[in-house]
């Protein structure tokens, strides 16, 4: 097992991925620990994440504090592939969250396309009042889906 902290640290120093500090950048409090491989040959690198349960909080969102617990990611030379992500935001694992995705060029774009579905619950809306200064409150509960996009670092919530 690896703790996921001591990734985030390696991630920073941009040494095997040149924008590896980018990629963690919009995220704090790491815990938690995973399953590891990595390959090096003569055609390059590649490897594989299993989550095994992961926490952080997402800073754009306020804080919002993230608890992952499966799915793999992959990356070979220029992508990386999130695949099966699940978990759940804030503190009830009623709050669930489900990702799959592919950051394509990570080296130098980072051209990334993510399918996010969620359920929506308190807990969000009270980052987002965080966010928008005003009482936001869920009068339904429900799922949410959203695809997110984003090229050099520009993003676009379809």
């Amino acid at each position: 097992d690896f703790k996921i902290d001591t990734v985030n640290d390696f991630l920073n120093t941009n040494l095997i991925i040149p924008n590896g500090s980018d990629f963690v950048s919009s995220f704090k409090d790491f815990t938690g620990s995973f399953n590891f491989n990595l390959n090096f040959n003569d055609k390059g690198q590649n490897g594989y994440l299993k989550i095994k349960q992961i926490g952080f909080k997402l800073i754009p969102l306020a804080d919002l504090p993230m608890k992952l617990t499966e799915g793999t990611v992959s990356f070979d030379n220029s992508d990386i592939k999130i695949d099966q992500i699940r978990g759940y935001y804030g503190s009830s694992v009623k709050s669930k969250v489900r990702m799959d995705g592919i950051v394509k060029d990570y080296t130098k774009t980072a051209e990334t396309e993510l399918d996010i579905k969620s359920f929506t619950s308190n807990d969000l809306m009270k980052h987002l009042s965080k966010l928008s200064g005003i009482d936001i409150k869920s009068v339904k509960m429900g799922g949410i889906t959203s695809k997110v996009i984003c090229k050099f670092w520009i993003y676009s919530i379809i």
